[in-house]
């Protein structure tokens, strides 16, 4: 090779070995807690954000490369879209004190910049007079208006409607509960039912509750029967997340919820887990049979 094409190589290997680097560290931190939930600093977390999108590592793959779940990748963002900078300095007179300096001074005409000052500290709040004298000269604030209460009538046109199946691989509803077994030891379980034929097309034990092994479970119903058109859920937090949401988009599935606090908004499978939890489960002998 050339001098210039050795340059590129050492460049590529250097680059390689760093990313090996960093993925071993984050590794060794999560053997170090093993049994454990490690707890990742925030200069770690942004340090493993910043390695993916360098690297272009996508974020199904991010429990394969730094043994982190998806779920809690997608927390770490949506904490960091949350922390939206505002648009107001930091050095503005906040509007509550504004609109007391306003009051101070409407209630005695007479008063200066320097009296209204003296006024606010015996309040414990400290303004020197030249603050005084630029709130006085800006506009007077307004009162920002209350948001307007929902009524019953809007709640009602934001419930969910049903969708009726019309073939096979239609609509399908998913939810997850737990099973005791032995009557002793309690068991989350996965179920999945197909609204059409009412086949269960998925019942699969999980080791926790955790958004990852939900999604594992779904994946495999998925491609085991097909990919249906709509998948009915409630609202929880397993199901209204980012993660499964990729996993969604990924087989171009629409998901749709049942009505929050409603009982029976889900109630194909919820007669399915009932028939689980008393008529199957205390008849099997391991959680493997289910």
């Amino acid at each position: 090779m050339n001098t210039d094409a050795k340059a590129k190589e050492i460049l590529f290997l250097k680059d390689r070995v760093y990313q090996l680097e960093m993925q071993l560290s984050i590794f060794q931190k999560h053997l170090a807690k093993k049994g454990k939930k490690p707890r990742y600093e925030v200069r770690e977390r942004l340090l493993i954000l910043w390695h993916m999108e360098a690297f272009q590592i996508p974020r199904r793959k991010v429990s394969r490369h730094f043994g982190i779940a998806r779920s809690t990748l997608y927390r770490w963002l949506r904490k960091i879209e949350d922390q939206k900078p505002s648009g107001a300095p930091v050095n503005k007179t906040p509007v509550e004190i504004a609109s007391l300096v306003w009051a101070i001074t409407k209630a005695n005409l007479s008063w200066g910049r320097i009296r209204v000052a003296n006024q606010l500290k015996l309040l414990n709040i400290f303004l020197c007079a030249s603050t005084v004298r630029n709130v006085l000269q800006r506009p007077k604030p307004r009162n920002t208006p209350t948001a307007p209460a929902i009524t019953d009538k809007t709640q009602e046109k934001t419930e969910s409607r049903s969708i009726p199946a019309s073939y096979p691989n239609h609509v399908w509803s998913v939810d997850t509960t737990k099973v005791l077994c032995w009557g002793l030891w309690p068991i989350h379980v996965c179920v999945a039912i197909d609204h059409f034929s009412r086949k269960v097309v998925c019942v699969a034990p999980l080791e926790g509750p955790n958004a990852g092994w939900i999604i594992d479970a779904l994946e495999r119903a998925i491609q085991k029967h097909g990919a249906p058109k709509h998948i009915i859920s409630d609202q929880a937090s397993v199901f209204i997340g980012d993660a499964l949401a990729e996993l969604l988009k990924h087989w171009n599935i629409k998901p749709r919820f049942g009505a929050v606090g409603k009982h029976g908004s889900i109630a194909v499978t919820e007669r399915v887990i009932k028939t689980l939890k008393y008529e199957v489960a205390p008849m099997r002998t391991d959680h493997q049979g289910l």
